[in-house]
């Protein structure tokens, strides 16, 4: 099992890290990253926004991505978590996914 939690929002270039990450999963995934519910596969860019992070991705990205990837999305949900930087709560979505 590999968790990836809040990290992928940080990184320029997500989708070469999860294609790096899926190397290294034999069975199951772990996202916890903040993500937001569209139906189209849809990119926000924050990096105009703030120091600390480039993208939020639709979950439809993901839905979309994970399958090139070799992965299964098994569950999907969203959740608020507080963020003692900026002591208010933040959505936090979990991604479970499976090797095929």
């Amino acid at each position: 099992m590999v968790i990836v939690g809040q990290i992928l929002v940080h990184l320029r270039d997500p989708f070469g890290a999860l294609e790096q990450i899926a190397r290294c999963t034999a069975d199951t995934l772990v996202i916890a990253e903040g993500m937001f519910d569209h139906p189209d596969p849809i990119a926000a860019y924050l990096g105009a926004t703030t120091p600390f992070s480039w993208f939020h991705f639709s979950t439809t990205i993901y839905r979309q991505f994970l399958p090139k990837l070799g992965f299964e999305i098994i569950s999907i949900k969203p959740g608020k978590y507080r963020c003692v930087r900026h002591e208010k709560d933040e959505a936090v979505w979990t991604l479970v996914a499976r090797r095929r």
